[in-house]
């Protein structure tokens, strides 16, 4: 059964953080298009792969557990466990 990747940082309420300044705020459109680019691949190679993406890594932090075959992987730092 594949599960459709949900990824953490997508959607969410709105941040009520100040406004950056004009410069900033180019920028930070221009990463969060990225960032939307990235996850809209990453959703295209798991589905034709036959693995689903699931919440961050325990341990590192530092990427999400790849999941097939019941098997959780951690691409960053080998982490991995079995359901």
């Amino acid at each position: 059964m594949s599960r459709q990747p949900q990824f953490p940082w997508s959607g969410g309420a709105e941040d009520s953080t100040p406004r950056a300044q004009p410069q900033s705020q180019a920028r930070l459109e221009r990463l969060e298009e990225r960032l939307v680019q990235l996850e809209n691949a990453l959703r295209g190679v798991a589905r034709e792969s036959s693995i689903s993406v699931d919440s961050a890594c325990p341990e590192c932090n530092q990427s999400l557990l790849l999941i097939r075959n019941d098997v959780a992987r951690c691409p960053k730092c080998h982490y991995r466990y079995t359901f």
